[in-house]
């Protein structure tokens, strides 16, 4: 594979991924949990983990800890949030081109980590970062080692994929744990490799796990007693198949699989090629087997939850990706071909659509790099052939896909977030935490950008009591109604669009008929 063309098409992710991580985080998870990491910076506790005024007990603190240390260190931005976890996420890329090296040629490790890259899954968590993207770079830096270990058997593999693993648990619970486990064994079931379960340097991975879970584990104790133990250990995981855990929904044991059509894209047509005939194949055939069964077994029993949501199914991303890097550099039908690049033209279409038709604009740079981009995947692919022919038109398309989503977009689509805007509109005014308040309106994207948390008032009554000169409120229509009719006037009112970004539909799309979604939020000055 040419060096020059990876380094370009890496390039043009790096661009993607920084203007992604220059978008405002979204409400609700991922401002969440940005406003708990300014929290933990500011007041500098960061054993216990604290949500506004309230003990948190539900994600282990590794998004947390890092954050904060961004936060603190480059101030309360965007960016800053979700710098910790865009590393992870490229060296998450680099742990695919390592695990796919220790059994392929350079070619197919590079396509794997170049289909990771692109993919819509890695897109998401690059702009929504939740705890997600750490568990998954972690999962699969730590099979990267754990793999290597089990060919060489050198113990610096041993402590590296112990230590990615311990992070994937500091992450998201002992799913971290899980994963690897179930990629690596159903390797060793497959090819018989069963000695290696008896090498004595084994007996250390218990010792490392515990040491590096114990600051995690002394502060759930001093919070929340021994329930923080079972909770973490087993109710927040296991819970979810058994139905112990509280979070429930009537999602079907069938839903990660539609989901995956999405989650993949545009490499869904390899990825299903790759696992269906990896799973045909008996014997030794494959180079390796932790990329099926770790893909497989997890998929199974992440289906048994009884609560689902899409970016469960990224922690099995690099594996898919390592699954269509195969079927991509070892197909050879032209039809697979052809249906590759039209699903490459539907998501660049469908992005091109959502940017221009959407959200217009007077100068509209990244769609006509987008357009620039598609014209240019015609000619390389009419002129490629072989593996080519399916891989560098749609990687090309990628890109541009992901550039026009996140420089175009987003940063219109988070317009419409009224958290934010009202949440940059009080540091611009300088509005002091006194004299800040929320009406019934509830938005953690608020907290994150005003840069503390604002003081909830429960209801009109409240409010009325509070109302004082110089106090701000931000409020919805019918807070502001009801505080003009109890005869509270602002001498200053700013306006603001306000529409729930994380739940598109194509009526909020199509801007004919916006409106009729689209509140009015208010900052309110007395």
């Amino acid at each position: 594979m040419d060096r020059r063309l990876v380094l370009i098409v890496w390039s043009g992710l790096l661009l993607a991924y920084a203007l992604g991580a220059c978008v405002p985080v979204m409400d609700v998870d991922a401002a969440q949990y940005a406003s708990m990491s300014a929290q933990m910076a500011r007041e500098g506790n960061w054993l216990q983990v604290f949500d506004r005024d309230a003990s948190y007990l539900d994600k282990p603190p590794l998004l947390f800890w890092l954050s904060a240390l961004s936060l603190k260190v480059f101030g309360v931005e965007s960016w800053a949030y979700k710098l910790p976890s865009i590393l992870f996420a490229l060296a998450g890329c680099w742990g695919v081109f390592k695990f796919a090296r220790l059994h392929h040629d350079p070619r197919t490790a590079h396509t794997a980590a170049l289909v990771f890259g692109s993919s819509v899954a890695m897109l998401q968590m690059m702009n929504d970062v939740r705890c997600d993207t750490l568990l998954t770079s972690n999962v699969i830096l730590g099979l990267w080692a754990g793999m290597a270990w089990l060919n060489g058997r050198r113990t610096h593999h041993l402590l590296l994929a112990v230590l990615f693993i311990g992070l994937a648990m500091l992450a998201k619970g002992p799913i971290g744990l899980a994963v690897p486990m179930l990629a690596i064994g159903g390797h060793v079931s497959i090819t018989g490799q069963w000695r290696a379960l008896r090498d004595p340097q084994l007996l250390v991975v218990p010792v490392i796990l515990a040491l590096l879970l114990l600051p995690m584990c002394a502060g759930l104790y001093q919070q929340h007693g021994a329930y923080g133990l079972r909770f973490y250990f087993w109710d927040q995981s296991f819970g979810r198949i058994t139905g112990s855990n509280r979070w429930q929904d009537d999602s079907t044991g069938f839903f990660f699989l539609h989901t995956f059509l999405w989650v993949a894209l545009p490499w869904t047509l390899f990825a299903l090629v790759g696992l269906f005939t990896g799973l045909l194949r008996r014997g030794r055939s494959l180079p390796e087997y932790a990329s099926v069964s770790g893909m497989v077994l997890t998929v199974i029993a992440l289906s048994f939850s009884h609560y689902k949501l899409p970016h469960y199914l990224f922690v099995v991303m690099p594996l898919a990706s390592m699954i269509a890097a195969r079927a991509l550099c070892n197909a050879h039908a032209r039809v697979l071909d052809l249906f590759q690049f039209g699903i490459a033209l539907c998501v660049g279409g469908g992005a091109l659509w959502m940017s221009l038709k959407s959200f217009p604009v007077d100068h509209p740079i990244w769609p006509y790099v987008l357009m620039a981009g598609i014209l240019l995947a015609v000619v390389v692919y009419a002129r490629s052939s072989g593996a080519s022919r399916a891989l560098w038109p749609s990687l090309i398309i990628g890109i541009g896909t992901a550039l026009v989503i996140n420089g175009h977009f987003y940063p219109a689509l988070l317009k419409f977030q009224a958290g934010s805007q009202v949440g940059n509109k009080v540091r611009e005014l300088k509005i002091r935490e006194d004299d800040m308040a929320n009406l019934a309106t509830m938005s953690r994207a608020l907290d994150f950008h005003a840069g503390y948390s604002v003081h909830w008032l429960r209801d009109i009554s409240e409010a009325h009591m509070a109302i004082r000169p110089g106090l701000y409120i931000y409020c919805n229509e019918e807070g502001r109604a009801a505080l003009l009719k109890g005869g509270q006037t602002p001498k200053d009112t700013w306006i603001f669009p306000a529409y729930p970004v994380q739940v598109l539909t194509i009526d909020f799309l199509v801007p004919e008929r916006r409106s009729a979604l689209v509140q009015t939020h208010y900052l309110l000055k007395f």
